[in-house]
């Protein structure tokens, strides 16, 4: 369910968020604080959907002032120029979600370990690719190029793209 974005509804997620810590501080079963803690994730991800929706409606008004009311148009994107993003809520590998920021940049962490290594690192070796099958190498008569093919690839570099530097 979309939460509105009239006032009054944002605190019911701060009111969640507090009915959670106090049932961790008596000590509630695990399965319902469990129950309270995706309520709460699903709540600041409806709350954030409707936050986005807002901003759309903002952003599409402006966008249709923009020939009648320039000044309208960019002050809003003057407002915008400056944008925080956060993460709410992450899955980890039992599909639970997670709002616990220490176990948030832990699941990043993990994540981003197991993509990049460092390649200072001992324990990452080169990689190894096979020699390619060359089932009839080329003989130096049939490999010419012509001033004709240089000018033909040479054209076909769009004009907008970037300089590579001879060494």
């Amino acid at each position: 369910a979309v939460v509105s974005t009239q006032s009054g509804h944002y605190g019911r997620g701060n009111r969640q968020n507090a009915r959670l810590q106090a049932l961790i501080a008596n000590g509630a079963h695990e399965d319902h604080i469990k129950s309270v803690r995706r309520k709460v994730a699903l709540l600041q991800y409806d709350i954030r959907c409707a936050h986005n929706k807002r901003l759309d409606e903002r952003e599409s008004n402006a966008v249709n002032k923009i020939k009648t009311n320039s000044k309208f148009f960019y002050s809003y994107a003057k407002s915008l120029s400056k944008i925080k993003s956060s993460i709410n809520m992450l899955f980890d590998k039992n599909s639970e979600i997670t709002t616990d920021p220490q176990k948030m940049a832990d699941l990043l962490q993990e994540q981003f370990s197991s993509v990049f290594s460092d390649p200072n690192s001992s324990n990452v070796s080169d990689p190894v690719f096979p020699p390619p099958d060359i089932s009839s190498p080329l003989e130096l008569e049939e490999f010419q190029i012509s001033d004709e093919d240089i000018i033909k690839a040479v054209s076909s570099i769009p004009v907008d793209s970037a300089l590579i530097p001879l060494l």
